[in-house]
């Protein structure tokens, strides 16, 4: 067998044991279920078995993998070139769906680092896997590594922003609960699930970058992904931009600079319904909001005054977050970083969500 090549996702049977048979270039777990495919087989598999095969005594003892083919079927199609976008099939789907589950899982902290950067590695190395046995590529082609590398990035990062923000407005929804809420009149910014998406969009980076070493193609230029995505319906590649889309689909709030980072710690909760059992409230009483802030150990909860109806002057839909806290806490100064990036944030009144 000399001068054999190991093509990217050939299926090499061990004939001695089959639980050392193997598809190359597949990750580890996807090897696993392989072999394991060959548990009710006995010694070898039944194919061959069923063949009437004889085998000399040695070729059960000997050790390691025995190729019984003189050709990997594959080899002889001809490479059709890759698709456009590679998850336009059932295995793409299918993978799209691993993903989301995967960073969903690691944001609501049921997966820890270790085992998400494993997953994401597998992800790489299967989908080049099937890739080729698709014919689509032959595995060791630069280019197509790097249209592999690049697509998946995106579609990492892209779930990654999406399921911390995702994990972000259920912590709110809880607290809005415990308030005695029981819609979706409520917005939540916590720095903790920014910042555990910037540590995230890092370990892809590094696993991504050492698969394109392994692979020996080109590192893909992930700013430059970024900055040109086409995942830009529901907001960008940061958590900003995502997490205002869905203060704005709230009717609640809105930011307006995405590029501007959370000091740590810091958390955002507001809440359109101050009191959700109004018996005995004044009109007015009835319509306030309620703004909590948590940052460097201190609390504030501050009104929000929903002057929609019922009162003279102008009528006032959005407040201003930054300038809310600076006029409840008076002479007292507040951190300025806290306020400059509070003043990022605009709250909307009960009047501008249905009016819009």
């Amino acid at each position: 067998m000399a001068g054999w090549i190991d093509y990217i996702g050939t299926i090499n049977i061990c004939v001695a044991d089959p639980k050392k048979s193997y598809v190359v270039g597949a990750s580890d777990t996807e090897n696993k279920k392989f072999q394991d495919s060959f548990k009710d087989f006995g010694s070898m598999p039944k194919e061959l078995l069923a063949s009437g095969m004889e085998l000399t005594e040695d070729i059960y003892q000997r050790a390691g993998i025995t190729k019984f083919t003189c050709e990997n079927y594959n080899d002889i199609l001809t490479v059709k070139g890759m698709p456009g976008c590679i998850f336009a099939d059932e295995n793409g789907y299918e993978v799209m769906n691993q993903v989301s589950a995967l960073m969903y899982d690691y944001h609501t902290g049921k997966i820890s680092k270790e085992e998400v950067m494993g997953e994401i590695r597998d992800i790489c190395l299967d989908m080049r896997v099937y890739q080729s046995q698709s014919r689509h590529t032959t595995g060791y082609d630069k280019k197509d590594n790097l249209q592999i590398l690049e697509q998946l990035y995106e579609l990492f990062q892209k779930n990654n922003v999406n399921k911390a923000v995702a994990a972000c407005y259920e912590k709110g929804d809880q607290i809005n609960s415990q308030n005695g809420g029981n819609g979706k009149d409520c917005v939540y910014y916590d720095a903790d699930f920014y910042y555990a998406s910037v540590e995230m969009r890092d370990m892809l980076q590094q696993v991504i970058s050492s698969v394109a070493e392994e692979w020996e193609t080109d590192i893909p230029d992930y700013d430059c992904l970024e900055k040109n995505t086409k995942y830009t319906l529901d907001g960008k590649m940061d958590f900003n931009s995502v997490w205002n889309w869905r203060a704005w689909n709230r009717y609640g709030s809105r930011m307006s600079d995405f590029d501007e980072i959370p000091p740590e710690g810091f958390t955002f909760f507001y809440q359109e319904k101050k009191y959700h059992a109004e018996e005995g409230l004044s009109p007015l009483e009835k319509q306030k909001g309620m703004i909590r802030i948590t940052f460097g150990g201190m609390e504030w909860e501050i009104d929000v005054p929903f002057n929609n109806s019922l009162v003279f002057g102008e009528v006032r839909n959005i407040f201003n977050v930054g300038t809310l806290l600076q006029s409840y806490l008076g002479e007292e100064r507040a951190d300025a970083k806290l306020i400059s990036f509070l003043k990022k944030f605009e709250v909307f009144t009960s009047a501008y969500g249905h009016n819009i």
